[in-house]
């Protein structure tokens, strides 16, 4: 990366199945991902992999 600034905004889906629609088009028009989940809740982390599956389907 060059000296330029850039602009970053964090959208937290929360891991939810809320809102799936408004989700999929969120990862439909953005640059990157993140994925991130809870060193106390395990689920969060088994989780990943699925969330990730639907990021590569979505997109």
């Amino acid at each position: 990366m060059d000296s330029s600034p850039y602009i970053l905004e964090l959208i937290d889906t929360d891991g939810t199945q809320h809102f799936i629609a408004m989700k999929n088009l969120l990862i439909k028009n953005t640059n990157g991902v993140v994925l991130v989940y809870s060193v106390i809740d395990q689920k969060s982390f088994v989780d990943i992999p699925d969330i990730h599956a639907n990021i590569v389907t979505v997109r």
